[in-house]
């Protein structure tokens, strides 16, 4: 008898055990599926094919002298007013996104313009300050923010920029 209680009682033991196990590695594969959210530089000759030869406006990190790429902004091969695309590489593949511009983008005022452009995979939010005008160019410089939201987990990343438009 005390044999039969020991055994059950070792039996018992070993599922709770198995069942914290269980418990502590879907914790663990649960953490593992909410991996950070990575914006990725390239280069402008990777996209430039995918851009009308109206005006191209390139966001590049703030902090880097090397000014990587991180997104860039124009018209389609085939344009429409008003429409416009975005690229972004993010989590190490090309995304990009359409814009209706009078629906997608609000300038607030005279030096700032808001952006707001999603795809299937991702929510996209720009913050765009200007900076200058060069005389004698068809060049602007702008600085700001993007921030990037990864739906199906809702991973948030963003990045400081600074930004020409050339014509």
């Amino acid at each position: 008898m005390k044999r039969l209680m020991l055994i059950i009682i070792t039996i018992i033991f070993i599922a709770v055990l198995s069942c914290e196990k269980e418990k502590h590695e879907k914790q663990l594969h649960v953490k593992s599926d909410n991996t950070l959210l990575k914006i990725n530089s390239f280069k402008d000759s990777h996209v430039s094919n995918k851009f009308d030869k109206g005006c191209i406006m390139t966001f590049s990190k703030k902090e880097d002298s090397k000014n990587e790429i991180i997104l860039m902004q124009g018209t389609t091969v085939q344009h429409v007013i008003g429409r416009s695309i975005f690229i972004m590489k993010i989590d190490g593949t090309f995304q990009m996104f359409n814009s209706n511009d009078e629906k997608d983008i609000a300038r607030i005022n005279r030096d700032l313009i808001m952006a707001k452009i999603t795809n299937n995979d991702y929510e996209v939010e720009i913050i765009t300050h200007f900076q200058q005008n060069i005389r004698g160019s068809n060049l602007n410089k702008y600085y700001g923010t993007v921030k990037v939201r990864r739906k199906k987990d809702n991973c948030t990343n963003s990045i400081d920029y600074f930004g020409e438009m050339t014509c």
